[in-house]
C-alpha cells in the first residue's frame, strides 16, 4: 500500500438516463445518492476530491455542510457535458503531491469501505488497481501517481478507458466480494425497492 492517496468522485455527469439529477435522489436510509457515495469514500481514503459541473455552488455547499468543509476539496469541471474524460482530467489537474488516486463514481453508492480499503492495500507504486466481481471489471478504479500526466490529457466521453489500454501489464486485478463496484444507478429501476 502506497501511504499519501486520495480518491477522486466523479459527479459532473448530466443523469440522461435518470431523468432528473440522480445524484440528488433519495436512497431508502434518507441519503441522498452522491452523498452517500461521498460518505463511504470520506471514511475509506484521506483525501476527497468531489468533480462538479460548474456553477455547481450549491451541490458544492451541500457536500461541505454533510461531510464537513474540510473532509473534501470541490473541483467545478469546466467542460464536464463534454464527457468523463473531462471531468477526470480536471480531478487530476486538481491532485498534488498524491502518490495515487481511485477514481470513483458519484452513482455508485453500494461499494463497501471495507472494500475501498483493501483497494487501497493493492496500490503499489506503478500500479493501476482494478476490482472484480464475477468476472467483471467495476469501480472504483485506482492509479499510482506515474499516470498522472496521462489522466490530465483525457477528453471525451471514455473515461480512463485509453489509460488502462495503454498499461495492461501494470493492471492488478483485485477479486472482492462486494457487487457494489459494478453496480451503478443509470436508471430509476436501478434503485433498490423499498
Amino acid at each position: 500500500m502506497l501511504p499519501n492517496g486520495g480518491a477522486i468522485l466523479l459527479a459532473a455527469g448530466q443523469s440522461r438516463r435518470f431523468g432528473s439529477d440522480k445524484r440528488l435522489h433519495t436512497l431508502d436510509d434518507g441519503d441522498a445518492v452522491m452523498l452517500r457515495t461521498a460518505r463511504q469514500y470520506a471514511v475509506a481514503f484521506d483525501r476527497l476530491l468531489v468533480v462538479l459541473r460548474p456553477r455547481e455552488a450549491d451541490v458544492a455547499k451541500l457536500l461541505k455542510s454533510e461531510l464537513g468543509a474540510d473532509a473534501l476539496q470541490v473541483v467545478f469541471a469546466a467542460d464536464a457535458e463534454l464527457g468523463m474524460g473531462h471531468s477526470l482530467a480536471a480531478g487530476a489537474d486538481a491532485v498534488d503531491g498524491w502518490d495515487h488516486m481511485f477514481v470513483g463514481l458519484a452513482d455508485m453508492p453500494f461499494v463497501r469501505v471495507a472494500t475501498l480499503k483493501r483497494l487501497q492495500a493493492a496500490m503499489r507504486p506503478s500500479g493501476i488497481v482494478l476490482p472484480r466481481f464475477g468476472g467483471q471489471t467495476g469501480h472504483p478504479v485506482g492509479f499510482a501517481a506515474v499516470y498522472l500526466k496521462e489522466l490530465r490529457s483525457l477528453t471525451g466521453d471514455q473515461g480512463a478507458r485509453r489509460v488502462l489500454e495503454a498499461h495492461p501489464e501494470s493492471i492488478v486485478d483485485v477479486a472482492v466480494d462486494d457487487s457494489g463496484v459494478i453496480r451503478d444507478i443509470d436508471r430509476p429501476a436501478d434503485l433498490p425497492s423499498a
